[in-house]
């Protein structure tokens, strides 16, 4: 199944199956299938990656549906001139993540670029975890 059909598609038992799977390989075309290469994993005896599914919360969360909201949220701050784009930075520099995180979150990257957002986990743990008392602090101030 072309990868734009699957964008498209709501019916998770039409998206993948194996059949359609293999088929997708042997095309061998990325950008019209989104899959570059079969995984060793289908090849373990009652596994096959269009039926199991494992939650990754690096990927599913910390890099996907906790920014995005992120992102959602700070452009509403931005937007209704709750919060300034060089407030939140400031505090977010400022703020003291305590002694063992030298990899700080970075604001605009999260605002400036439609979609665009920085793939490191570490910082996103970092801003997802304490973004409510950044912005508390900040709002509480105007």
């Amino acid at each position: 199944m072309p990868k734009t059909e699957i964008q498209k598609s709501l019916i998770l038992k039409d998206l993948r199956n194996q059949s359609n799977f293999e088929e997708d390989l042997l095309l061998n075309d990325f950008t019209r299938t989104g899959m570059k290469v079969n995984s060793l994993f289908n090849e373990i005896g009652y596994f096959h990656s269009v039926y199991n599914y494992a939650p990754d919360i690096m990927h599913d969360i910390l890099e996907g549906a906790a920014i995005w909201d992120l992102k959602l949220v700070l452009n509403h701050f931005i937007n209704k001139n709750i919060l300034k784009v060089s407030d939140i930075s400031g505090r977010i520099k400022s703020f003291n993540y305590g002694p063992n995180f030298s990899n700080k979150p970075k604001i605009p990257q999260y605002v400036k670029k439609k979609n665009s957002f920085a793939r490191v986990c570490c910082r996103n743990i970092l801003l997802v975890k304490f973004f409510s008392i950044i912005v508390w602090r900040q709002g509480k101030r105007r």
